[in-house]
């Protein structure tokens, strides 16, 4: 696993040593679609000064409230969201990565931490996690469901399952 705050600055550490100006403490509020690129509309966050800008690329990388979504027209319902919840499990999967589909579209993903733990995160519509009483019964129902995912790790009983850590719309 990767904190969230070293991989944005990475990210756009990158970004920059390749050429990209990045609008820090800004607002977008328009995006039109040119022949050759976009052009985006905004404010200066601080005093509110418009600016405008061109980019051959859009990447709406801006989350789960995506601005960019939004102006575009690909915004979720709120009714339709999927909330994603996230304990750390005893065990290894090893360095890996490991995903799996559920039969209600919802998945499960695995990520070994290496350091006897395993970040074991659910994403679910909201309404199909109402039939559990608690966050920690809907993983440890997952984690039940895809034995051939879940192989070595030491999945404890509902009374001693550990506490659910993250609870976020996605």
């Amino acid at each position: 696993s990767v904190r969230r705050d070293a991989l944005d600055g990475d990210l756009q550490a990158a970004a920059e040593a390749a050429g990209a100006h990045l609008l820090r403490g800004t607002r977008l509020l328009g995006l039109e679609p040119l022949a050759d690129g976009w052009r985006l509309l905004g404010t200066a966050a601080a005093e509110g000064s418009a600016w405008e800008a061109g980019a051959d690329c859009l990447v709406g990388a801006d989350g789960r409230n995506s601005k960019v979504a939004a102006l575009l027209g690909l915004s979720v319902p709120e009714r339709d969201r999927r909330v994603a919840i996230r304990c750390f499990l005893p065990g290894s999967v090893g360095r890996r990565i490991c995903m799996g589909l559920l039969p209600n579209g919802a998945y499960l993903g695995l990520d070994g931490t290496g350091s006897g733990e395993v970040n074991a995160s659910l994403v679910s519509r909201r309404s199909d996690l109402k039939a559990f009483p608690t966050g920690a019964a809907a993983l440890r129902a997952a984690c039940l469901a895809l034995p051939s995912l879940t192989e070595g790790l030491e999945l404890p009983t509902l009374a001693n399952f550990p506490p659910v850590e993250a609870v976020c719309p996605v």
